[in-house]
């Protein structure tokens, strides 16, 4: 049996409140050669753990936007920064240097190029790639918090995957309304 553990952020942007509770956790890797490290399981990846979660990513951005469709709202534009922060947070995660969580996220959406009028954040932790994009949106998709951030006045979105040494996948979304 799968186990499937999910957290959810709904953060309209004001930096002075945005900080995690109970501290702020270990400061980010800046060298992206680094940020892979301790990611196991091919992170930063070998040829086809990349193009796994590389499919994962797709599927779970066209699976938000067919969500997203039968509400009657617009799909999200995939942004390269928002994918870029995402998936630093999911190899963090991953690599055990933060806790499975939102650990800075004022931080990630801080350091964005481009300042987002409010952002969101959805993570997951799967046992498996098995059926990843299925679990992931059926999870999201009856949880309220994270239905509510799947189903958000956004513009743009960003996804990132890491693997576990033990194999499990990290996720990462993160949802902005972008000027």
């Amino acid at each position: 049996m799968f186990s499937l553990a999910f957290l959810a952020l709904l953060v309209a942007w004001a930096p002075a409140s945005c900080s995690p509770p109970g501290g702020s956790g270990p400061p980010a890797a800046t060298d992206p050669e680094a940020a892979g490290r301790g990611g196991g399981a091919g992170e930063p990846g070998t040829p086809a753990a990349t193009s796994r979660r590389t499919a994962i990513d797709a599927g779970i951005v066209q699976a938000v936007n067919r969500v997203r469709s039968e509400n009657d709202l617009a799909p999200l534009a995939v942004d390269a920064s928002l994918n870029a922060a995402a998936r630093e947070h999911s190899r963090r995660m991953a690599g055990g240097r933060v806790s499975f969580g939102h650990d800075d996220f004022a931080q990630r959406v801080a350091s964005l190029p481009a300042r987002p009028q409010a952002a969101a954040e959805n993570v997951a932790r799967l046992v498996s790639s098995t059926d990843a994009v299925d679990r992931v949106l059926e999870e999201w998709s009856t949880s309220r918090s994270h239905r509510n951030n799947l189903l958000g006045d956004w513009s743009h979105t960003g996804i990132g995957v890491a693997s576990a040494r033990d194999g499990s996948l990290y996720v990462t979304q993160i949802y902005a309304r972008l000027p």
